[in-house]
């Protein structure tokens, strides 16, 4: 058995994106998942906003991504999280949709492939590429 550290980053591809995820403490997940659950009872609100909070928590650094002017986009972290302004760009991007999903996957810890939840088959542009934490100590 692996245990991932919440200083793990897995590194995933979201079509020509390339998105570090840290797994999510338990208080994390606790929060994020009494969301889901409302959401589960027909509060669609709350679902949107635990996708939106579980994209705050494991979004640790980006790359490909420039911003209006060409410039590459950096993250803005506070706390270990991203900050509001980043998360509200994050959510208004092309890859909003399949970032908040893989985002969500992680409520059940470190996935091995990303799935739809509805369609339960792996979600077209979005592939797992490493650990990469792990990758590096091992050279």
């Amino acid at each position: 058995m692996k245990i991932f550290r919440s200083t793990d980053r897995l590194e995933v591809k979201i079509d020509d994106v390339t998105v570090f995820l840290a797994p999510l403490t338990f208080e994390q997940k606790s929060e994020v998942h009494g969301l889901m659950l409302k959401a589960s009872e027909g509060d669609t609100q709350a679902g949107l906003l635990g996708a939106r909070l579980a994209v705050k928590y494991a979004v640790k650094d980006i790359k490909g991504v420039e911003d209006y002017e060409g410039n590459t986009y950096k993250l803005d972290l506070k706390d270990n999280v991203l900050s509001e302004e980043c998360l509200q760009d994050l959510v208004n991007s092309e890859i909003s949709e399949k970032l908040q999903i893989t985002s969500c996957t992680l409520l059940t810890g470190i996935p091995t492939k990303i799935l739809d939840p509805i369609t339960n088959l792996p979600i077209e542009g979005v592939k797992i590429i490493k650990n990469s934490k792990r990758v590096q100590k091992k050279k």
